[in-house]
């Protein structure tokens, strides 16, 4: 159930069955099928595993989420790979504000997946609205690809 215990509502969840999206540009681009619904006047917790792949060793991913204007609560951490597999090597930053692009320094190997967290609190204002995943290459020209079967959650309190 949710982090509000056996007594909250369960969480409301996504996974991405729409197909990978590619950016090979530093502009944040919306993630497909992984929206969530915010109503007005509501606070959330939220999580994301987002899995990708780099077409270049070297090039990271950039994270950011995007919601309904107003919020007056919007902060998260995002956690990339940025290393080789077990040496513990984990990129975290965080955003405050929508599109706060969290930039993972590059991938130990091409065509490898790799999956990334995001967590965070949202409260929204007057206006309702998605929660949406954005997602950039840290190079431009070099290809990142958000996989389907990424998914997210979403718990109210």
């Amino acid at each position: 159930r949710g982090p509000t215990g056996p007594q909250g509502p369960g969480p409301t969840t996504v996974r991405k069955g729409t197909g990978d999206d590619t950016n090979n540009t530093t502009t944040v681009a919306n993630a497909t099928g992984l929206n969530l619904a915010l109503a007005a006047n509501t606070s959330y917790t939220f999580e994301y595993v987002v899995l990708f792949q780099s077409s270049a060793t070297g090039t990271g991913i950039g994270l950011a989420v995007n919601g309904p204007a107003g919020a007056t609560v919007v902060s998260y951490t995002v956690d990339i790979p940025a290393g080789a597999d077990g040496t513990g090597a984990l990129f975290s930053g965080w955003g405050t504000a929508w599109d706060d692009v969290v930039l993972g320094t590059g991938v130990q190997a091409a065509s490898t997946t790799y999956a990334a967290h995001i967590f965070g609190v949202i409260k929204t204002a007057g206006t309702a609205g998605n929660l949406t995943p954005r997602f950039r290459t840290e190079v431009a020209g070099n290809a990142v690809t958000l996989k389907d079967g990424s998914w997210g959650q979403l718990f109210t309190p």
